[in-house]
């Protein structure tokens, strides 16, 4: 895995503490990996059709999400 996308939950951001902490860590000691995160303050349609798109552009990208990002991460893998 060369890409990380980072799903953040309902009402949080790309900029979010949890996003931010993983992209220092990312930083530190995993610096080879692209680490993505976007911003899916949309309804969750527009949002699924957003992280389709990055699923098909990164195919071999991890998912990483939290609370309502951990259910489309789960959703994109099914």
């Amino acid at each position: 895995m060369s890409t990380l996308i980072y799903i953040h939950g309902f009402n949080s951001s790309p900029q979010s503490h949890k996003a931010g902490l993983l992209r220092q860590w990312l930083a530190q000691y995993r610096p080879d990996i692209d680490f993505i995160t976007p911003d899916l303050n949309v309804f969750p349609k527009q949002a699924i059709q957003l992280l389709a798109q990055l699923v098909q552009q990164y195919p071999q990208a991890g998912l990483l999400g939290s609370s309502l990002g951990g259910f489309y991460a789960t959703w994109l893998n099914q």
